[in-house]
């Protein structure tokens, strides 16, 4: 695998693999504080992204879904399609 360095938000570099291509699907299991309790993800190919992926959704803090009007538990989707060059 190649490995080159490409910027993230203008000052973060990270290692971006040359192979990681094509359409990374996950779902993130949101519970009714806003706070992320699991995610699920689907055949990428590259496990170093899919794991960044993950980390950084299990990272955020979300507004929780409202059910009736109450907040609640909701899966979220997350799709990202990756191109390299």
């Amino acid at each position: 695998m190649t490995e080159v360095t490409r910027p993230v938000a203008g000052t973060l570099e990270f290692p971006f693999p040359n192979d990681a291509n094509g359409l990374l699907r996950l779902e993130v299991m949101i519970d009714e504080h806003g706070k992320p309790t699991s995610v699920k993800f689907f055949p990428f190919g590259n496990a170093m992204v899919t794991g960044m992926a993950a980390f950084a959704l299990m990272n955020e803090t979300y507004k929780p879904a409202l059910c009736q009007g109450k907040p609640c538990a909701m899966v979220y989707p997350f799709a990202v399609h990756f191109t390299t060059y």
